[in-house]
């Protein structure tokens, strides 16, 4: 998996970013008109709903220590 920092975010590097997440089943798309024009449309899948759930609880983890060690309450060692 890659961090948000592994991407610019223009429209090449979204869909590279969507395919993987469609490639690992955490999305799935359909394409729909929209004012004349097609368009493409993703929905989170339910392990994606998991993956992203999961992600979330490692952010706060991850949140949590930044914000102790910013207080002086942890080390890194």
């Amino acid at each position: 998996m890659h961090s948000f920092e592994d991407y610019d975010c223009d429209r090449e590097n979204m869909k590279q970013v969507f395919a993987e997440l469609k490639e690992r089943g955490d999305i799935r798309s359909r394409e729909r008109m929209n004012g004349g024009r097609p368009r493409r449309w993703y929905r989170l899948t339910r392990q994606g709903t998991k993956t992203l759930a999961r992600c979330r609880r490692e952010w706060e983890h991850y949140r949590r220590k930044c914000s102790s060690l910013a207080a002086g309450g942890e080390t890194c060692a």
